[in-house]
């Protein structure tokens, strides 16, 4: 985060080795910051949707697997 930080630093002050001129102002950066932290929030909500719904059907198949590593072993020791 850093590196990105110093990046659009260098890209807001102009005049430099990687940027002579300057390329983007203050607020862009403040509105792609903005932008990408609401995207992260709506990509952790839907993935916590995601893992809620894995956790259900994991707690429901969980009481088989028991059973089905013993019908496992007996098929194979038959």
């Amino acid at each position: 985060m850093q590196d990105v930080a110093v990046s659009a630093s260098l890209m807001m002050k102009g005049n430099n080795e990687i940027y002579p001129e300057v390329c983007l102002t203050q607020k862009e950066y403040e509105d792609t910051v903005r932008e990408a932290e609401q995207e992260f929030e709506r990509i952790k909500a839907d993935m916590l949707v995601k893992k809620e719904a894995h956790d259900a059907l994991y707690a429901k198949a969980k009481p088989m697997f028991a059973e089905m590593r013993d019908a496992f072993v007996a098929q194979m020791t038959r």
